[in-house]
């Protein structure tokens, strides 16, 4: 058999580390930068109308 144990190869399953943790964190900022974008687009195309934005991408 062998001597030597496999202890020192196996990794650890926490999955709930600080560096996960601040990465899901900023996951969900951008996801609500995203949606805030949105919002203020759209609400922009309905105030402006779709001429305006026409208009702002020079077509």
């Amino acid at each position: 058999m062998h001597s030597e144990t496999l202890h020192e190869w196996k990794q650890g399953h926490n999955f709930l580390s600080e560096t996960h943790l601040a990465g899901e964190r900023n996951t969900r900022r951008v996801i609500a930068l995203t949606a805030a974008m949105m919002v203020v687009e759209l609400t922009a195309g309905v105030v402006l109308g779709p001429r305006t934005a026409r208009r702002l991408r020079g077509r």
